[in-house]
């Protein structure tokens, strides 16, 4: 029985038929190489900086949704649009789509808070047509929801258990600190009984995991006074030396 444990938001791609048709008439274009040709010029750039805008509230409610058993969906996905044309969801491949409409440009131009706030109405919005179609208890849907806004929007994290140093002096912690325009990684160093002594930012990454989550491999003291977070496959490494 799948479990439900991812939320997303998209920006599909509508094609302009008549912009379609002057690329045809202007490059001499098939109506496929046209379409690649539009979505390239005037969408792409779009749909990747809003999927990465909304990453981290999209994101920080799936970190409080508590894993919910369904039949068929392991994802929702709402698809924001202009002109609503789905109006029921449907499941494809265990992801749930339903249109919710939003004025793309609108939300682009909003400061980071309102971006934050928006995302989780939008969110919110698609999730309730999906439980009004499948019945499923509105519960632990409702508990994530407060707690985003309880929290204030703010996703902040700890990668992974605190690491003592070899002496047992100190102790490392990975802070990740997930923002609507950047994902920002630090190293907080504390003394063992928690006196924190510093706290330095070692990587600045775009805010989607597709970026970030490979630079967490392994957090390992090399001595009692230097610790580094190494990534995935052991290329590189960021530390902080007392």
């Amino acid at each position: 029985m799948p479990i439900l444990r991812e939320f997303d938001l998209d920006i599909p791609y509508v094609s302009d038929e008549k912009a379609i048709q002057n690329i045809m008439d202007e490059l001499n274009f098939e109506y496929f190489e046209a379409t690649r040709y539009d979505y390239e010029k005037t969408w792409k750039l779009k749909r990747m900086r809003f999927r990465d805008e909304i990453r981290c509230v999209a994101s920080l409610y799936t970190r409080f949704f508590e894993k919910y058993k369904t039949e068929d969906c392991w994802k929702i996905m709402p698809n924001c649009v202009e002109y609503i044309s789905r109006m029921i969801p449907v499941s494809v491949g265990g992801v749930y789509e339903v249109d919710i409409k939003l004025d793309i440009d609108s939300f682009l131009k909003l400061d980071d808070y309102n971006k934050k706030k928006q995302t989780l109405e939008l969110l919110m919005n698609g999730i309730d047509k999906v439980l009004e179609t499948t019945g499923w208890d509105r519960t632990p849907f409702d508990d994530a929801y407060k707690k985003v806004k309880d929290c204030d929007y703010e996703n902040i994290w700890m990668w992974k258990k605190p690491l003592k140093s070899p002496r047992k002096d100190y102790i490392a912690q990975v802070i990740c600190e997930h923002n609507v325009t950047s994902f920002k990684i630090f190293i907080l160093i504390k003394t063992r009984i928690g006196e924190e002594i510093e706290k330095s930012l070692i990587k600045t990454e775009k805010p989607n995991e597709f970026d970030y989550t490979k630079h967490f491999g392994e957090l390992k003291w090399i001595s009692d006074k230097e610790v580094v977070l190494v990534n995935k496959d052991g290329t590189e490494q960021w530390g902080v030396r007392l």
